[in-house]
This record gives C-alpha cells, structure tokens and sequence, in this order.
C-alpha cells in the first residue's frame, strides 16, 4: 500500500513530468506494517486494444536512495539558482529602470528651469517692447509739457540780460526771474523722474500713492486729450500702498491709450471717468470712456496676448494682456474689462470700464494714511 500522502504523491508527478522521468520514488506499506521505499517505473502500453499503463515495483536500497535524493538535491539546487538568476536578472531591469527614471526627471527639472527662465526673459522683453510702444506718447507729451518751462527759462534770461545792459537789473527782479528759472527747472526735472518711474526696470517694493500714479499717467496724455477735446472726470481718494509703482503706473498708462484710441473713432462727447475708492479689504481704481464701449463678440478677448483691433500697423496687442499678467502676478489683485452705462450732468453715456482691484494687506495700506 502507497504510504505517501496525495500531496506528496501529486509532488512526485509533478516532479517526473518537469523532469520527463518515468520513475517514482514512493513509500509502500507491507503486509506486517513495515514501511520500505520503493521505486516505481511506469511505461504506457496497448492491451487488447485498451491503453494502459504497465509498472514495475520493486524495492530501493539506502544507498540508491540516497543517490536518488542526491540527485533530486541537485535538481532543486539547479531549479534555485536558476530562479536566483532570473531574479538577479529582474532587479538588474528594476535598478536601471530606477536609474534611467531618475535621469529623466533631471533632464525634465533641467528644461523646466530652462524654460522658466525663457519666460521670464521674454516677459522682461514684451515689457520693454510695449514700453516702447507708448515711447512716442510720452515724447510728445515731455515736449509739450517743456515747452512752457523752456519758454519762461528763456524769456527769464533774456530779460536778466537786457535789464543788465541796460544797467536797471534790481535785486527784487533778480530774484523774481531767478526763481521763475529755478521753478521752470523743478518742472523740466518732474517730468524726467515721472518718465524714469515708467520706464525703470527694477522688482523692489516702495510705498507710493496710487492716486499720484494716476496723475503721472494722465500728465503723459495730456496734450494728446487736450487736442482730441476728451474731458477727464476724477472722483479719487488719496490711498497710499506698497507694491510696485512703476508696474502700475504701466497699467493705467496701457488703459489710457486704450481709451484715447477708442475716441478716435467717437463722433459723441468724449468723457473719461476715473474712480478710486477704498474698499474693505482692496482698493478699487476704475478707468471708463464714453467712446460707446467693446463689441460684445471680442469683450472676452481683449487681454489675450496679441489680440488688437487696431491692425498690425498700429497695435502690438501686448498692452491689456501684460497689464493683467502685473496685476494678477505681481499684485495678486485682478483686471476686468465690460461695457457700463454712466450718468454725468443728467446725461447717459455708454462705454467701456476697467476695473482693477488691488488687494489690503496690513503691510501695504494704513487707515491713518487715508484720506477722501
């Protein structure tokens, strides 16, 4: 009788037939109750037309036992290390896999960088372009605002040096003109730092009133809405914050311009309305034309880079989409743009609003700076 439990018989099949042996190496009970080991060999043969299986059964030695268990150790020490290497082989693909990963994601932080600072540097030159794009503005506008101070300057000196040959140069009109000149001066040397505020390029911090910016910006058009007849309406507080004067001042001079070239093709009273309020927790600066306001088919447009209405001959398309990019990155406040109605002097008028809000913190904006 098989001493052999199923398992351990399903094991030895299992084993011949990896092997493709035909033998086995069970253990057989006698009839007295000894246990021997056995060999058995199994052989398929035909038998009156019926396939059967023929097997010899005969007693094993120790010794040939032993060889048998040798060889079985031999065999599963083969089978281990084949395993072993096939393993060894599997961690070799995991660790260069490992390996080539990491270098992937180095190369990737590497032209992530890389493509940060091409950012960053191409955000520095469509500044500097749109910059220039307003340069022949501002020009305009210096030489219009030197020309009175140029005027008074030379009309002082001259009168200085016709009173002294004429020997009747008093001290009283002395100083009158010399502080005529000295004034003159003060005015020729405002203007250049309002121009060096707009066209400086530096990221530090300042504290600075947002209302005077707004009268920098408006200075810059002056001559230029004098001449086109656009009236200016100013309802303004005088709020003092921190953050970075010449970025703003960008902005309102970029919605500036957009405003002056919407009255050029304006047939109605032109009327520029600029508010700036103290709100809870922001300060709310709103600039509105009555230029009749933005076709409702581009109003969602206007400050996406390069879109402009004006054509490539005139516009860059640059200006409203870096003013959102300062007001939104470096100012963390927003930009909107849509059509409103207004009422001045029991009339309507319709146009387009600006609205930018900067947000308060307690660094940047104190109530006792504040006033109506």
């Amino acid at each position: 009788i098989n001493a052999f439990t199923k398992q351990q018989i399903e094991g030895e099949m299992k084993r011949a037939h990896e092997r493709n042996l035909n033998h086995f190496i069970f253990q057989h009970r006698l009839y007295g109750g000894e246990v021997i080991k056995v060999e058995v060999h199994s052989y398929p043969i035909v038998y009156q037309g019926k396939d059967l299986l023929f097997s010899i059964i005969h007693g094993v030695s120790e010794e040939i036992s032993i060889d048998n268990f040798n060889i079985r150790l031999e065999e599963q020490v083969a089978l281990q290390t084949e395993e072993l290497k096939q393993q060894q082989t599997k961690n070799q693909i995991m660790y260069f896999s490992i390996i080539a990963f990491l270098i992937i994601i180095v190369i990737a932080l590497f032209s992530l960088m890389r493509s940060k600072q091409r950012y960053y540097s191409q955000e520095k030159v469509i500044i500097k372009q749109e910059k220039r794009a307003m340069m022949g503005d501002m020009v305009e506008s210096i030489a219009h605002q030197w020309r009175q101070p140029l005027s008074l300057i030379s009309t002082s000196a001259s009168g200085m040096q016709l009173k002294k040959q004429m020997d009747d140069l008093g001290d009283q009109e002395f100083k009158s003109f010399t502080d005529t000149i000295l004034k003159s001066v003060d005015h020729l040397t405002a203007t250049i730092d309002d121009f060096r505020d707009f066209y400086k390029t530096d990221k530090s911090k300042s504290v600075f009133f947002i209302d005077s910016v707004i009268e920098e910006g408006l200075s810059f058009y002056k001559s230029k809405f004098k001449s086109r007849d656009i009236q200016v309406i100013q309802d303004i507080e005088s709020i003092e914050y921190e953050g970075y004067k010449g970025e703003l001042l960008q902005v309102v001079m970029n919605i500036l311009s957009n405003a002056k070239d919407q009255f050029e093709t304006s047939e109605d009273e032109k009327i520029l309305f600029i508010t700036l309020k103290k709100q809870s927790d922001q300060v709310m600066m709103s600039i509105a034309d009555s230029a009749g306001g933005i076709p409702n088919n581009i109003v969602d447009k206007i400050f996406e880079s390069h879109f402009t209405t004006k054509g490539d001959k005139d516009g860059t398309g640059i200006g409203l989409s870096m003013s959102k990019k300062i007001i939104e990155e470096h100012f963390d406040g927003k930009i909107t743009a849509s059509n409103a109605t207004f009422h001045f002097k029991n009339k309507e008028y319709k146009g387009a609003k600006f609205t930018v809000l900067l947000p308060i913190e307690p660094s940047s904006l104190s109530d006792d700076k504040i006033s109506s």
